[in-house]
C-alpha cells in the first residue's frame, strides 16, 4: 500500500522544463483552468509558457498570455504580481500592443493602485510615504 502511495504521489509530479509541451499548449490549459476557477494554477502555467518564449517582439499568443496572467494576479489579490507583469506589458516595444490593449493594461494599472490606496493598510502605504492622509 506504501508503494502504491508513493507511486501515485510521484505520478502527479513533473518538472516543468521537462513537461514537452509548447507555450501554446501551456496557454491554452491555463486559460482553460482559469475558466475553471483554478487561477494560482493557470497562473503558473502562463508564466511557464511565457518563459520558453522571447519577447523580442512577442508573439501575440505571449501578449494574450501576459493580459490573461496580470488579470488572474489582479483577481487573486496578487497586486505585486500584477504590477510586475503589467510593467512587462508596458515596457514592450512600441507599437507591439494595439492602442486599445495598452489603453487598458493602463486603467487597470490605475484601478490597482486605487484598490491598494483603499485598502486597510491605506494609513500604512500613506506613512511609509511620508504624505497626508487627505480626509
Amino acid at each position: 500500500m506504501a508503494v502504491l502511495g508513493m507511486f501515485l504521489f510521484f505520478a502527479g509530479c513533473s518538472s516543468p522544463d521537462n513537461s514537452g509541451e509548447s507555450s501554446s499548449e501551456m496557454y491554452a490549459k491555463a486559460s482553460d483552468l482559469g475558466r475553471h476557477g483554478q487561477y494560482a494554477r493557470a497562473i503558473e502555467l502562463y508564466g511557464r509558457g511565457l518563459a520558453l518564449e522571447s519577447l523580442d517582439p512577442p508573439s501575440d499568443a505571449a501578449v494574450v498570455a501576459l493580459v490573461s496572467k496580470r488579470w488572474l494576479e489582479g483577481l487573486t489579490g496578487s497586486y505585486d504580481a500584477a504590477l510586475a507583469t503589467t510593467e512587462v506589458l508596458e515596457g514592450l516595444e512600441e507599437g507591439t500592443l494595439p492602442d486599445s490593449v495598452r489603453t487598458a493594461v493602463l486603467v487597470d494599472r490605475r484601478g490597482g493602485l486605487e484598490s491598494l490606496v483603499a485598502s486597510p493598510r491605506r494609513p500604512m502605504l500613506f506613512a511609509a510615504c511620508a504624505i497626508p492622509i487627505p480626509p
